[in-house]
């Protein structure tokens, strides 16, 4: 299938984002965010997740929900305890197993997340079929993209699933370990199939702007971020299990043309992966590194001084922490060593107190930068 051409999307820059420092309506945040993405925000982004308060009835994932439940559950979704730069958005969510069961994978769900099953035990030989729009999970999905889509809830967006990128598509068709050793002793088959999984990813976004349309004149990703044009973020967790040779080998250009595919775009990597990123900053059209910080992962002193450097490379980058408490120290330490303009960071907070702080303090940067 030939790769169609990316259509271009004016960004605007400028004073023309009108931002303000007050977090009232839905424009100022969409500003916000584009802002985000052009390097000129008047202060860091935050996102702020403290412990929620009434349990939902709904599952987080939505493939065995009905399509009123799948309504509902975004209609009447609570809203957060502590106001942030983020803003209510519904999208089916069919974790990051969807992606590997469209590429001809076993899917399974308890209803909290999803597993993809390994379906073969070598590239070679692996095809990957095209987009088939009659396969049950796709239906089902589409299915619900369009009630939503149809239900129309006021002050919310709608959003992307999880698209995982071309390395984890095929992780979860052959099993980690499998690409590994697939990626040494059989490299021609294994990008083969990689090139068929971004084909496949190609086909699966084309129909996401075609069903969600650019509401905005942009695109929401799977982590609540607008951006311009046609978006998308796509996650290479595999990167963490390859070095940055290996991730020249096979991962670079096929992220490099996902980017160029794109208007404007996301790649999320865990700080375990933090040795491919001087490959992945210099990703031309690349608009935002995202980097989860992990557990056991490098000390945050390390995940700055690459922050710093995609920065300098002219990209934005998002700094997001999970199960990892960070001190106020810590974010005093992030917000000291890296360039307010292109930074994002997301905070899981033990209560609504440090969360409200936090916001207090994001939000006075506005009047100090």
């Amino acid at each position: 299938m030939a790769a169609s051409r990316r259509p271009s999307f004016p960004v605007k820059t400028g004073s023309s984002w009108q931002i303000r420092s007050r977090l009232s309506s839905l424009s100022e945040k969409l500003a916000l965010h584009l802002a985000f993405v052009a390097g000129e925000l008047p202060r860091p982004l935050f996102r702020l997740f403290p412990p929620s308060g009434e349990p939902s009835r709904f599952p987080n994932c939505d493939n065995d929900l009905s399509l009123d439940d799948v309504v509902a559950k975004y209609r009447h979704a609570a809203p957060p305890a502590v106001d942030d730069d983020f803003f209510p958005v519904a999208r089916v969510y069919f974790g990051t197993a969807m992606m590997v069961a469209l590429a001809g994978g076993n899917f399974s769900s308890d209803g909290s997340t999803t597993w993809a099953h390994p379906v073969a035990d070598s590239a070679v030989g692996l095809n990957i079929p095209p987009l088939d729009e009659d396969l049950p999970i796709w239906r089902n999905y589409i299915g619900k993209l369009r009630a939503l889509r149809n239900a129309e809830i006021p002050g919310v967006m709608l959003g992307l699933p999880d698209l995982i990128g071309p390395l984890d598509i095929a992780a979860g068709l052959l099993g980690p370990e499998q690409l590994c050793l697939d990626a040494m002793f059989e490299p021609e088959a294994v990008s083969s199939v990689l090139s068929e999984c971004l084909r496949l990813w190609k086909e699966v976004f084309d129909v996401q702007v075609r069903e969600l349309g650019l509401a905005e004149g942009g695109m929401v990703t799977v982590f609540g971020n607008f951006m311009p044009g046609r978006a998308s973020l796509w996650s290479e967790d595999f990167s963490a299990l390859i070095g940055p040779e290996t991730y020249r080998k096979f991962g670079l250009a096929l992220d490099g043309e996902l980017a160029a595919y794109l208007d404007s775009s996301i790649i999320h990597i865990h700080s375990s992966a933090g040795r491919c990123l001087p490959a992945i900053k210099d990703i031309e059209k690349l608009s935002v590194v995202e980097i989860s910080n992990d557990p056991n992962g490098p000390p945050l002193s390390t995940i700055l001084g690459w922050a710093a450097e995609i920065q300098a490379a002219g990209k934005s980058v998002m700094l997001s922490n999970w199960e990892h408490p960070l001190s106020d120290g810590d974010v005093d330490e992030i917000l000291g060593k890296l360039d307010h303009r292109r930074l994002l960071v997301t905070l899981q907070c033990s209560s609504e107190a440090p969360a409200e702080a936090y916001r207090r303090k994001f939000l006075q940067l506005e009047k100090t930068n």
